[in-house]
C-alpha cells in the first residue's frame, strides 16, 4: 500500500493488485462488451464498460456524475489505463505489471 506524507499528513491508498480486459454482459448496453477491470485492496473490482462508459465498483453500479461527456471521459480514461498497462507488460512503461488471475473476481 503506497503512502505519501505531505505537510505532516500521511495519505495512504490501496494498491492495484490485478488488471484485466474481459468481455462481459453490460446491463446498460444490453449486450456483451469489453470491460477494463482492476482490483484494489479494500475496494474490490472496479469495472468500466468500453462501450457505454458505465462503471461498477465491487459489483455495484457507481453514481453517474453530473457533467457533460462523462461517458466519453470514462471510456478514454479506461483505454489510457489499459494502454499504460500493456506498455508496462511489454517493458516500455514504468508501471509495475502484475500477473493476471484467470477467473478471479466478478
Amino acid at each position: 500500500m503506497p503512502c505519501y506524507v505531505m505537510n505532516g499528513v500521511s495519505i495512504c491508498r490501496p494498491t492495484v493488485t490485478d488488471r484485466k480486459l474481459k468481455r462481459l454482459s453490460c446491463p446498460t448496453c444490453k449486450k456483451k462488451r469489453m470491460m477494463w477491470m482492476w482490483f484494489q485492496e479494500w475496494y474490490g473490482w472496479h469495472v468500466t464498460c468500453l462501450g457505454c462508459g458505465e462503471q461498477w465498483q465491487d459489483g455495484e453500479m457507481l453514481e453517474r456524475p453530473f457533467m457533460p461527456a462523462w461517458r466519453k471521459k470514462n471510456i478514454e480514461r479506461a483505454k489510457k489505463n489499459m494502454t499504460e498497462f500493456k506498455a508496462a507488460l511489454a517493458g516500455k512503461g514504468d508501471v509495475k505489471p502484475v500477473e493476471d488471475i484467470q477467473g478471479g473476481g466478478k
